[in-house]
């Protein structure tokens, strides 16, 4: 592996991890790990994948193209901007390091949604439930960050292997020919991962 072509994805992927894995460190010293380990925890399992998945069509919509307006003060997503202006057209695929810093989010981004999301869960829900919620919006990003980094990683081994398998080769076609028309037409598309159901639920899927 060529780390340092990789470099950017590696801190996402690392720092996600190590977020996740204090706040399970931190559940089994409060003896909360109980549930975690119950049938009931895959729902909550599933409902962390399923609102993320969601929360990642949202916010993608509203503040990564849209302009952001409270008074006089505006916000647009510049780094978003440069990252469609960079993988467009014969572009969308590189190895160029110095474009593949614009794919993934910031480092620091996963930990500081985290903790914003763990503190008001929190409030609504029973804390002991919130390890199982939170593997799997830990695992609905990973998957996110990983993929996404492929879909623009020109030649990469992943991709190769995949289209010769039947299923998982048509599944990860149609994924990155769905995020190749969300780069062409930045109006429709705005989730990355299947089944697409914000944009579904929005009317914004293009096929």
């Amino acid at each position: 592996m060529n780390w340092k072509l990789h470099a950017p994805l590696i801190k996402v992927l690392v720092a996600t991890a190590l977020v996740y894995g204090a706040t399970l460190a931190a559940h089994t010293r409060s003896g909360d790990m109980h549930s975690f380990l119950s049938w009931g925890a895959l729902g909550w399992v599933a409902a962390g994948g399923l609102y993320t998945h969601l929360f990642e069509y949202f916010y993608h919509l509203q503040m990564m193209h849209r302009v952001i307006r409270i008074g006089s003060w505006r916000f647009y997503d510049t780094r978003h901007l440069e990252h469609h202006r960079i993988f467009l057209g014969e572009n969308f695929q590189t190895r160029r390091p110095a474009a593949l810093v614009e794919v993934t989010t910031r480092w620091y981004t996963f930990p500081a949604l985290f903790a914003l999301h763990y503190a008001v869960f929190g409030i609504g829900f029973a804390p002991e439930w919130a390890p199982a919620f939170f593997l799997g919006v830990t695992v609905q990003f990973l998957v996110y960050e990983l993929s996404h980094w492929l879909t623009h990683l020109q030649d990469n081994g992943f991709d190769r292997w995949a289209r010769r398998v039947p299923l998982l080769g048509e599944i990860r076609g149609r994924q990155i020919e769905h995020h190749r028309r969300h780069h062409a037409r930045p109006d429709v598309n705005f989730n990355f991962t299947p089944p697409y159901l914000g944009d579904r639920m929005g009317r914004t899927h293009a096929t």
